[in-house]
C-alpha cells in the first residue's frame, strides 16, 4: 500500500469517526444557556462511564435509578432527559423526557411506569421518546459501537406547560426549558449488544465455578 493511500485512508477513518460524535454537540446539555454543569448526578445502578445493567436494556424498558444532589439555589423544577448522540442522523436519539419533577426530589426510583402523568414523583410527568411511546425506552443500539447514554439533569425556574394534548416531545421540551435552565448535570452510561460486551466479573465468575450464584 503506498503512502499516499495510507494517508487518505487514515484521513477518512478520522472523519467518519468525527462524523460518529458529531451528534454530541446537540445534546440538550449543550445548548449555549445550559452548560453550567452544578448538579452531581449518580445511580446506584451503575458508575459514571460503565456499561448499564442487561436488566435496563430489555423489552421491559425498566428505567435505572438516578439520583441527584447540588441543586442550584431558586431551582422550582427539576427534568430529566436522556439522549444518545451515537446515533446517525440529525438529533440524538431520546431515550427518556421526565418534568415538572419538584425540586424536593432527590432523584428517581427503578422502573417509572410507563405512563404521561405521574404520581409519584406527585406531578411529574413523561413525554415522548424517539419511538414516539411515552416514558423510558431501552437501549438497543446496532451491531458494531459502543453507544453512550446521557442522562442529564436540569433544575428550571419553573415548572413547564405540558401540551395540550399528547406528551411532550423533544423540540418543545428545549423550547420551553430556554432561558429557565439555573443549572445542569450529568451521568453517562454506555452500551453495546451482549454479544459484543466484554465479560463482565459475575460471568466470568460463573463460568470458572458454574456452580455457584452470580454476585454483584
Amino acid at each position: 500500500m503506498s503512502r499516499r493511500l495510507t494517508i487518505r485512508l487514515l484521513v477518512l477513518a478520522t472523519m467518519l469517526l468525527c462524523a460518529c460524535r458529531a451528534g454530541e454537540k446537540k445534546l440538550a446539555k449543550m445548548r449555549p444557556q445550559n452548560t453550567a454543569m452544578t448538579v452531581r448526578v449518580t445511580s446506584s445502578a451503575f458508575n459514571d462511564g460503565e456499561l448499564i445493567p442487561q436488566k435496563y436494556a430489555t423489552a421491559d424498558n425498566i428505567s435505572p435509578p438516578i439520583a441527584w444532589e447540588n441543586l442550584p439555589p431558586g431551582a422550582r423544577s427539576i427534568a430529566v432527559m436522556v439522549e444518545d448522540p451515537d446515533v446517525t442522523g440529525v438529533i440524538p436519539y431520546v431515550h427518556w423526557i421526565i418534568y415538572n419533577i419538584p425540586p424536593t426530589e432527590t432523584g428517581l426510583r427503578e422502573g417509572i411506569p410507563p405512563r404521561e402523568v405521574l404520581a409519584s414523583p406527585p406531578g411529574a410527568r413523561q413525554g415522548k421518546n424517539a419511538t414516539m411511546s411515552t416514558g423510558y425506552t431501552r437501549p438497543a443500539p446496532p451491531p458494531g459501537r459502543l453507544h453512550h447514554y446521557h442522562f442529564q439533569v436540569f433544575a428550571l425556574a419553573r415548572p413547564l406547560e405540558p401540551p395540550a394534548s399528547g406528551a411532550m416531545a423533544r423540540a418543545e421540551f428545549l423550547r420551553q426549558i430556554t432561558g429557565q435552565v439555573l443549572g445542569t448535570g450529568e451521568i453517562i452510561a454506555t452500551y453495546q449488544r451482549p454479544d459484543e460486551q466484554p465479560p463482565s466479573r459475575a460471568n466470568r465468575a460463573e463460568r470458572e465455578n458454574p456452580g455457584d450464584e452470580p454476585r454483584e
